[in-house]
Formats: structure tokens, sequence, C-alpha cells
């Protein structure tokens, strides 16, 4: 009995020792993840404060918003890399993803990343204009809408990079089209730079696509990326084309080089988007 009671006694210490070590070990581990916590909240603002106090949320945001066809975690980092790439390109682009992830509740994204045109997305897209577009020979599009639930925009993007479809493509043409669902968003007309009751502006405007294209007519020279845009026979599809370009032309050819073009060829342009569309999009 003695014996029993001596044992008891040594495993309720021994008990005890291990209590006392389990507690220990909790506090240690409390005091790392605090740690952790932050060194985690310190570089969140320091990246935040390197970006000039922006909000970095933009990306996740709008992959929060993004299906891809056959997705896949190599898929997905693509389309995020390709998203943190847009947002590294200055104010032009960055005013357009945050606007987007804030305040686009109605923006849908979808890429293929295993094809180089729309065609396994859907089979067939309407254009500005009506007209009925077969997918397999597009590599981007904007599906804008209102209706009684409100504002919509379908992003559609191919991102298979191919010899003719570089990655600074795809990039321009995904700046391009989430340009257009910005607009869309901001002034609810379809992916103009102006509401449709905003006549003042819409002339203004319709003034600087005429300029542009009466000095295209004359081969005083013009971007090549903006070229698409001009050439249609629809003033709808020339203004939004050419609006949504700007940030298209910062993209593919870089934003030094880009606001450069765009001071160059198309002043009037460059300072129509910066006091109409950035005040805009930044409010």
């Amino acid at each position: 009995m003695e014996r029993l009671v001596t044992t008891v006694a040594k495993l309720r210490w021994e008990l005890s020792a291990v209590e006392a070590s389990v507690s220990e070990l909790k506090e240690r581990i409390k005091s790392v993840e605090m740690e952790m916590e932050k060194l985690r909240l310190g570089e969140k603002d320091a990246v935040s404060k390197s970006s000039g106090g922006r909000s970095l949320d933009c990306v996740d945001a709008i992959l929060g918003k993004t299906t891809i066809l056959n997705s896949d975690e190599a898929k997905v980092q693509k389309v995020r890399q390709l998203y943190d790439t847009l947002r590294s390109q200055g104010e032009f682009v960055t005013s357009v993803m945050t606007y987007l992830g804030k305040k686009a509740s109605g923006l849908a994204v979808r890429f293929d990343c295993d094809s180089d045109h729309l065609g396994n997305v859907q089979g067939t897209f309407t254009s500005l204009t009506g007209a009925i577009l077969d997918g397999r020979r597009l590599q981007n599009h904007a599906d804008c809408s209102k209706g009684e639930d409100g504002m919509r925009c379908v992003v559609s993007m191919a991102a298979l990079e191919t010899p003719a479809y570089s990655r600074d493509k795809i990039l321009g043409r995904l700046a391009r089209t989430l340009a257009r669902a910005a607009l869309h968003f901001a002034f609810g007309n379809g992916g103009l730079p102006y509401s449709s009751s905003d006549s003042a502006t819409r002339e203004e405007f319709r003034n600087i696509v005429e300029s542009i294209c009466k000095r295209r007519t004359k081969k005083e020279g013009s971007c090549e990326l903006a070229s698409w845009a001009l050439e249609s026979s629809s003033q709808d599809v020339r203004e939004m084309g050419l609006i949504c370009s700007v940030p298209e032309i910062v993209v593919e050819s870089g934003e030094e080089n880009g606001r450069q073009i765009l001071s160059e060829q198309f002043p009037e342009l460059l300072r129509f988007y910066e006091r109409h569309i950035l005040a805009k999009l930044l409010e």
C-alpha cells in the first residue's frame, strides 16, 4: 500500500511538471506568433509606404472576381503575375485596377491560359456596335451592360503566349479591356469616357477624336496601338478604343516611353485623360 501511495505521488509530480512544460511551451508559441504578426504588419506597412500609401489590395480584390478555365496553381500564379505587373505601371493603370477592385461589384474576369483566342471561353461575343463576333478570332473582350440589378461587365482574356501574341501584348490588351470596364462602372456608358447626360464632355472628347483622326489622315504619325480604334467606322468604337488605348500604350511601351508617346502624338488625349479619367477613378 505504501508503495502505491509513493508511486501515485510520483506520477502526480511528473504530471505537474509536464503541465508546467506545456504551459511554458504555449506561452513561447504565443510569443513567437505575436512577433510574426508584428513582422507581417511591418512588412505590409513598408510596402504600402513604398507605393505612396496606395492600397495594394487591388490585385487580390480583382483575383477574387476572376475565374480561370481549367484552373490550377500555375495558372493562378500566372494571372496574379499579370495583375502584379499591371499594378507596377504607374497611376494610369493602377487607378483602373484600384477602382475595379474597390467599386466594381458587378465585375467578372475570365481567363483562358491555354489558348491565344477566346473560342473556348465562349463561342460568340457581341461587339459595341451589335455585331456577332467569333470567339476564335478574339483575344480580349469586355461585355458591358446595365440593368435593374445594376451595372455589370464581363472581361474575357486569352493568355497563352505565342510568337505573335507576346506577354507584353497580353498585358496591353488586359490593360485596355480593364480600362473599358472601369470606365463603364465610372460613367455608366459602356466604356465611353463620359456619362450619357454630359453633353459638354461628350462634345469636348469628340473634338479630340476628330482632331486625332484628321492628323492621322494627313499621315502626321500615330501610335500603332491606337490604329484599330482610329480606323473604325463607328464613332463609339473610335471614342472608346482611343481612350482605353491610353493605359495600353503605357503598358506596352513602358510608363516613361508611353507617356512620351502620348505627349508627342496625342497631347490633347493625355490632358483629357489626366483631367477627366484619373480624377474620376481616384475619387
